[in-house]
C-alpha cells in the first residue's frame, strides 16, 4: 500500500464540506461576536462567528439548537458588511470541554446583493492576511 492509500484510509478521503464533497464557497475563519435567534422569538442570544462564506456560516453559542430549526443570524462585521439573515441549522457539535455547542448554518433565500457583500469581504479578508494587506475600502471612514 502507498503512502496515499494509507493517508487516504487514515483520513476517509474527505475533502471539503462534512460529507466528503467539496464546499460551494470559500470561508473566512473569524472570531467576532454576533447576535441570533431563533426565527420564531424575538429574543437574540449572544454567539461567537467561527467561520462565514456567501452560503452559510460555523457558530458557537451557549444556547441549545437543534438540526433543521430556523434562525435569524445579525451579523455586524465592518461599516461595509452588516446583515441580518434566515439560515437554517444543518448540524450541531456540542463541545467536550465547554459548556458551548458548535453550530452550522446554511443561509435561506439570501438577497443577491448581500451574498455579493459577503463574497467580497471574505475574498479581501483572505487576500490580506495572506499578503499582509488590507485594500482600500471605497466606503471606509477614517481612523
Amino acid at each position: 500500500m502507498s503512502l496515499m492509500d494509507s493517508l487516504r484510509q487514515v483520513f476517509g478521503g474527505r475533502r471539503g464540506g462534512q460529507n466528503g464533497t467539496p464546499r460551494q464557497a470559500i470561508r473566512l475563519m473569524v472570531s467576532h461576536p454576533v447576535r441570533m435567534r431563533l426565527a420564531s422569538t424575538s429574543a437574540d442570544q449572544p454567539a461567537l462567528l467561527e467561520d462565514l462564506s456567501s452560503t452559510g456560516a460555523c457558530i458557537r453559542t451557549a444556547t441549545v439548537f437543534h438540526v433543521g430549526e430556523s434562525v435569524v443570524l445579525n451579523v455586524n462585521l465592518a461599516p461595509t458588511l452588516r446583515f441580518e439573515q434566515a439560515a437554517r441549522v444543518v448540524y450541531v457539535l456540542k463541545q467536550q470541554s465547554s459548556y458551548q455547542t458548535r453550530c452550522g448554518l446554511r443561509f435561506m433565500d439570501l438577497r443577491p446583493e448581500t451574498r455579493i457583500k459577503i463574497s467580497n469581504y471574505v475574498a479581501q479578508e483572505r487576500h490580506g492576511r495572506a499578503y499582509g494587506v488590507q485594500p482600500f475600502s471605497h466606503g471606509a471612514e477614517p481612523a
